[in-house]
């Protein structure tokens, strides 16, 4: 009986250490525009919400064209009521087609995350 009860414990310390391990990253959970949308006019910010809050002075996000070109885009902030939220502004109107967000964050607890995705703009 003793064996089992160490074997439990020992399945559950696993699972705790697991699952805290899994937290340790950010992690997207949400974006505007969404990734693989179509939206019908161009947006007036790029907005990245994630799992835990985000260093802003280590945050940056980059938005091109289906050419390569890159997009011009203000400075990268952190919404001051949700430190999960990036927020960075698109200070000019785009054409319609495709555009490729890249974005590389670290997270509060110093663990550094990068990502992309796509979306297209209607007009």
């Amino acid at each position: 009986m003793r064996v089992t009860s160490l074997r439990v414990m020992s399945i559950a310390i696993c699972a705790l250490l697991a699952a805290s391990a899994a937290q340790a990253h950010p992690r997207l959970m949400h974006a505007e525009p969404a990734p693989a949308s179509t939206v019908a006019t161009s947006p007036t910010a790029i907005r990245l919400i994630f799992n835990m809050p985000i260093e802003v002075k280590f945050a940056s996000v980059r938005l091109f064209s289906s050419t390569g070109q890159q997009v011009h885009l203000s400075s990268v902030t952190v919404d001051p009521r949700d430190t999960k939220e990036v927020v960075v502004a698109v200070p000019s109107l785009l054409t319609a087609g495709d555009y490729s967000v890249e974005w590389r964050v670290v997270g509060v607890d110093t663990h550094w995350k990068a990502g992309r995705y796509a979306f297209r703009i209607e007009q």
